[in-house]
């Protein structure tokens, strides 16, 4: 992947980038609320904004971008790399889609002659068959170790609060996994796959851990540091589409429009995006309707125009 051709910004421009960015979004918090369902979530301060973008191997920040929360659906950016790893894309693709959706992340998945099979990963029914598909024994242990290098950091852990909180409420995962086991699209039990779900999405993560994560999705899968691969090329490319045309939800298309990058939000109120050889995280817990960051968006809308990012920016 190359950098677009105009010049790459050196430091000091990009640290101001930033600063900018989160002083053009702070007004529009107002528009969204933390996210209210997963009582341990609402609690969030939703005055709170931070960014981070990683290029050359260089981390830049501002605002909030070193304080920790659950990654919530950014696990399902990982949970699609551990599978495809694991089985590859022929035998996960047989078991869930790899279509847009219009519909809300935990609408029920449809039954069609007695199969079922979640239009995308970035659904829960379809993160639920993504994460069904991974073998062996252990799974939590080799996912929380994958994040870590894919998020070039030392201290991830889940928030064992977050953790609680989602369980006692969490009924409409559970509708789904219900209508996953009639049709036989599961192979673990659905306990099993939604005490999983629940602790890879508690995960607790920063900013500056996503930026590195879109920056090694955005490098091709190597490491922003050493140049060490660390993702397969052709796990890079099947994410990367995956995460450009459903990675926001049922907003993906308006945001593939504004701002033209794939990426991946959660409901703890991160984005991690993946630009052209650097990568991007932000942080803002006040929601929209879709469960995508109010301020996030803004931040890297600005920052898609800016430093002319969007991917038919030719």
């Amino acid at each position: 992947m190359l950098w677009p051709k105009s010049p790459r910004p050196d430091g000091q421009t990009t640290g101001r980038l930033l600063q900018e960015a989160l002083e053009l979004a702070r007004p529009h918090l107002a528009e969204g609320r933390p996210a209210d369902y997963i009582p341990e979530l609402a609690g969030a301060d939703p005055t709170r904004l931070g960014a981070a973008l990683m290029a050359d191997g260089r981390l830049y920040r501002a605002g909030d971008a070193d304080l920790p929360f659950t990654m919530q659906s950014i696990a399902k950016a990982f949970a699609l790399i551990l599978a495809l790893e694991s089985i590859g894309t022929d035998a996960l693709f047989q078991r869930v889609g790899a279509h847009p959706s219009e519909a809300p992340f935990n609408s029920l998945p449809a039954v069609i002659d007695g199969r079922c099979a979640p239009a995308n990963p970035m659904l829960n029914a379809g993160c639920f068959v993504t994460l069904d598909s991974i073998p062996g024994e252990e799974v939590f242990p080799r996912f929380e170790a994958r994040v870590l290098t894919l998020c070039g950091s030392g201290a991830i852990a889940p928030d064992e609060a977050v953790c609680r909180s989602e369980w006692a409420t969490c009924t409409r995962n559970r509708e789904i996994l219900a209508v996953l086991q009639q049709a036989g699209a599961l192979r673990r039990s659905p306990g099993e796959i939604l005490e999983l779900h629940i602790r890879t999405s508690a995960l607790q993560v920063t900013a500056c851990d996503l930026a590195f994560f879109g920056a090694v999705l955005g490098s091709g899968g190597l490491d922003p540091r050493s140049g060490r691969r660390l993702v397969d090329a052709g796990v890079v490319r099947i994410v990367c589409t995956i995460l450009f045309q459903c990675g926001m939800y049922n907003a993906s298309g308006p945001f593939a429009l504004s701002v033209g990058l794939p990426a991946k939000s959660g409901v703890g109120g991160g984005i991690a995006a993946a630009g052209p050889g650097l990568g991007i995280g932000v942080y803002g817990p006040a929601l929209d309707g879709c469960g995508n960051s109010v301020g996030g968006q803004k931040v890297l809308e600005h920052l898609s125009q800016a430093l002319k990012l969007h991917w038919f920016d030719l």
